[in-house]
């Protein structure tokens, strides 16, 4: 977690499942206060929770895309022209 201060990274909230494990620290914790924008980290606890809360039937028709997405898309991935343009283009 790069965006970190030294002094901010003891763990406030551990969210975790036999899936996944995410963490917020003192610094993503401190953006839940009032005025204060969410980051990615915070995004994402929410999403994999609010996911985890749905009832089976629903979170097996629901997917939740991870706020880091759009970064890996972003990203010059030269491979990735194959998968995205269809055939014959």
């Amino acid at each position: 977690m790069s965006s970190k201060m030294s002094n901010n990274n003891n763990v406030m909230l551990e969210f975790s499942t036999g899936r996944f494990s995410i963490a917020l620290m003192d610094y993503d914790y401190g953006l839940l206060r009032p005025g204060q924008w969410l980051n990615d980290e915070v995004m994402e606890v929410f999403g994999k929770w609010l996911q985890d809360s749905l009832p089976p039937k629903l979170r097996e028709r629901v997917y939740m895309f991870s706020p880091f997405l759009f970064t890996q898309l972003n990203e010059d991935q030269p491979h990735w022209s194959s998968i995205l343009t269809p055939s014959g283009e």
